[in-house]
């Protein structure tokens, strides 16, 4: 999943965790983030799409999306 290409400080294939927090500090996205999690993207970070994982419910994704905008506290 989401290690394979991201780690909390640094950056791999695509964004750490705490670069997303930090572009988006302050809005309000967790639902935005989420469907890229859930339905892919391209160009938001580079040439590298973020795969689709549809398989995924909302729920999760939307968890997911809260805690990295949330800066991924351990």
């Amino acid at each position: 999943g989401c290690a394979s290409c991201h780690e909390s400080a640094s950056r791999v294939v695509g964004p750490s965790l705490q670069e997303i927090a930090k572009r988006y500090k302050g809005k309000k996205v967790v639902a935005e983030v989420a469907a890229r999690i859930r339905n892919g993207s391209l160009g938001r970070w580079g040439d590298i799409p973020h795969p689709v994982y549809e398989a995924m419910d909302e729920k999760t994704a939307g968890l997911i999306a809260a805690w990295i905008l949330a800066g991924s506290p351990q």
